[in-house]
């Protein structure tokens, strides 16, 4: 049996701002592809518009990739099954490859995962109610990091769950 898949993906914010007061987040953007600073003070949705604490830097995403989302993504199995003497057995050899495009770690397009190939293989034996496997992940011990974040201790990247920040609007 032989399997295989092939994603294209071609991503673009085309309407994406956030409002911040964030010097991280303003920093981030202005190293980024679009190369934006904070030249467009607003004031934050429902605070009250007396409180200088109550406004943000508006900072625009357009036409920053999506993050995590390589332009190529390909993936390929063999597999061959087949009866292992005349035990009543079946033996199974199986191999997987890989291959993903470089992709951003988060929308300020900053820092880029390279592209991989990852091979993984398997050889086993099957039984009616239990089976035997062996394998190797990553048989050519590829190096490449292909996972990661860009907030410390949380590996997804953003995670703010939509809460407000002080000072919260009444």
């Amino acid at each position: 049996r032989v399997s295989g898949g092939y994603t294209y993906l071609d991503t673009e914010y085309t309407d994406y701002e956030i409002i911040t007061k964030s010097a991280g987040d303003i920093s981030r953007i202005a190293l980024g592809k679009s190369g934006d600073t904070c030249n467009n003070v607003v004031l934050i949705p429902g605070a009250d518009p007396t409180s200088q604490s109550s406004y943000g830097c508006k900072l625009d995403f357009n036409g920053n990739e999506l993050e995590r989302a390589p332009k190529h993504a390909f993936q390929a199995t063999v597999n061959w099954t087949d009866a292992l003497l005349d035990t009543g057995y079946e033996w199974y050899t199986e191999a997987n490859f890989r291959y993903q495009d470089s992709r951003y770690v988060e929308a300020f397009n900053l820092v880029e995962f390279p592209s991989y190939n990852i091979t993984d293989w398997r050889i086993g034996v099957i039984a009616d109610d239990w089976e035997v496997t062996a394998f190797v992940n990553n048989v050519f011990d590829d190096d490449t990091i292909i996972t990661g974040g860009s907030n410390p201790g949380i590996a997804t990247g953003s995670f703010g769950f939509g809460l407000a920040t002080p000072p919260f609007p009444p």
